[in-house]
């Protein structure tokens, strides 16, 4: 996975939290795929993000895990979360959560995806 490789040359701890979180997603992704009949939708609200400098495109990641279990993409929706509503930001340097007066900040998730995925096996 380049984006657990990518992490792991610039901060190791963060490139096992994210591989521990993309194995989590895939066990509920099974479980989704697991309980839907042929046919059946989900639609998956995520956000990209950006650690130590790394990009880390979840929804990327999740969309080609779906399509392992026997998804199809139906759609893609991309929307831009207006700064009001956005849930948080992080420390440029550290990838840490921040708070909105703290200097060196970047918005932690500022487009969201939702992807709408079928069951075909």
């Amino acid at each position: 996975d380049s984006i657990v490789a990518q992490l792991t040359h610039k901060h190791k701890k963060s490139a096992d939290e994210v591989a521990h979180y993309f194995g989590e997603m895939f066990e509920v992704f099974q479980e989704m795929h697991r309980i839907l009949k042929v046919g059946g939708k989900i639609c998956v609200v995520i956000g990209n993000t950006t650690l130590h400098k790394v990009d880390v495109l979840n929804a990327e990641v999740f969309m080609e895990q779906l399509q392992v279990l026997g998804m199809s993409l139906v759609t893609i929706i991309k929307r831009e979360i207006p700064s009001k509503n956005l849930p948080s930001v992080r420390d440029e340097r550290t990838g840490r959560f921040a708070k909105v007066t703290d200097d060196n900040i970047t918005y932690a998730y500022p487009t969201e995806y939702i992807l709408v995925m079928e069951t075909i096996s």
